[in-house]
């Protein structure tokens, strides 16, 4: 998902409850739980799949201390951005190996989309991996490439779900016309990002991605085997009820502009 299409559906997941003080919530056991049991379940999984809302600069400084915590364990996960266009990887990894890596310098290598993403939310990220010699990988597919993809029988109960996330995350001024292309684009970009955690480091892979990508329903994780994985959505608002995560982080909301105004004009 790019920041400015998908800003509604990726970050709010369409859950207008009442914003409270940063708490993560076990959705299976529907439990509050301490950032030290949310941390054990990341050390013992293999794909760790950390979603954000793209604007909310708190959800990247704890990704950044998570990310961290797992470095201090011993831990050297593959880090695979979303935010990274798969076209890329070639010369990220050439730029690591040279052993002359900085966070700017991946930016660089990565032709980093400073006008879609702010730099100043990812750069941490990119400096905790770096600190802890984590290998970091391009996993996303370009927006030409994800066009290109085909359109491929899915469920119908996926299919509408998906194309409803779209549909609102575009506020509702989409003709559903549209819908089943760009379902086939998320789906393609979904399954390229699962293809670069199934080949992690020894110490299984981290994946830094909207909340939209981290679902267990519709996201990254219907392309990986479900053992192993822990998604962890990172929301403005407490959930009510099951959510398709298997934990949600709630922070303070980040101040901006009417993400649907532009569609009004």
């Amino acid at each position: 998902m790019r920041r400015r299409d998908f800003l509604v559906a990726a970050g709010s997941l369409l859950l207008p409850f009442p914003v409270h003080a940063s708490a993560i919530r076990d959705v299976r056991a529907d439990a509050g739980v301490a950032e030290a049991v949310l941390l054990q379940a990341l050390l013992g999984a293999r794909y760790r799949l950390l979603g954000e809302i793209h604007d909310n600069e708190a959800h990247h400084r704890i990704r950044a201390r998570l990310l961290d915590a797992l470095g201090r364990a011993g831990l050297k996960p593959a880090v695979a951005f979303e935010q990274f266009d798969a076209e890329y990887d070639i010369a990220l990894q050439e730029l690591l190996s040279s052993g002359k890596s900085t966070a700017n310098a991946v930016a660089e290598a990565v032709r980093f989309d400073r006008k879609g993403w702010n730099w100043q939310f990812y750069r941490p990220i990119v400096e905790a991996a770096l600190e802890h010699g984590m290998p970091l990988r391009a996993a996303n597919l370009s927006r030409a490439r994800a066009r290109e993809a085909p359109v491929e029988a899915w469920p119908a109960e996926k299919e509408k779900i998906l194309g409803e996330l779209i549909f609102e995350g575009h506020c509702r001024a989409l003709p559903r016309s549209a819908l089943p292309r760009m379902v086939a684009a998320q789906r393609a970009r979904d399954r390229q990002m699962a293809e670069t955690l199934l080949r992690p480091s020894a110490d299984g892979a981290v994946l830094i991605a909207g909340n939209g990508h981290v679902r267990l329903d519709v996201g990254v994780p219907a392309y990986l085997p479900r053992e192993g994985v822990v998604s962890v959505g990172f929301l403005e608002a407490a959930p009510a009820g099951r959510v398709p995560f298997d934990y949600t982080w709630a922070t303070a909301p980040a101040a901006r502009p009417d993400p649907c105004a532009k569609f009004l004009k």
